[in-house]
């Protein structure tokens, strides 16, 4: 099942309504937004989007070509930093997960690239290193432990 985002704030729009959600603290500092939650460091993000029936966070921060984006739970758990999430969350089998796009070095191809991945939220560790792909281009839907993948339209030569 897909979830959607309940609020998105900025800097912008933030309402005082979420000064604290789920046990974070949430404060508007000059340019970006200031997230307070025991257990991790302080964060400062540009846009931040929340899910309520979860608890689920995700931040983004935009200071260079690509953004800095983190996912956080209320039990203080924070993900590695990601260069993007989509805006939704799946549960499936009684847990949570979270798409984000990570950059690697691609060893094979000898190049950096951005590849998709599904983490855990309970734990925020992805669910298998191998599933991390650049020619992915979204995940559809999860639905009984199988993930139904949308590739990019890849051009012949």
């Amino acid at each position: 099942m897909r979830i959607e985002c309940d609020k998105v704030l900025t800097i912008d729009d933030f309402d005082e309504l979420y000064s604290t959600w789920h046990g974070r603290t949430l404060t508007v500092m000059g340019e970006y937004i200031k997230v307070s939650q025991a257990g991790i460091p302080s964060r400062y993000f540009d846009t931040i989007y929340l899910f309520e029936s979860t608890g689920i966070m995700i931040g983004f921060k935009y200071v260079s070509a690509l953004p800095e984006c983190y996912v956080s739970t209320q039990d203080g758990f924070e993900s590695d930093c990601y260069v993007d999430a989509a805006l939704y969350l799946y549960q499936d089998k009684g847990k949570t997960f979270a798409v984000v796009k990570r950059s690697y070095r691609n060893v094979d191809l000898r190049k950096q690239v951005i590849g998709l991945t599904i983490i855990d939220t309970s734990n925020l560790m992805p669910l298998d290193k191998r599933y991390t792909w650049p020619m992915w281009d979204s995940i559809e839907s999860i639905h009984n432990g199988a993930v139904l993948i949308k590739k990019e339209n890849a051009l012949m030569d």
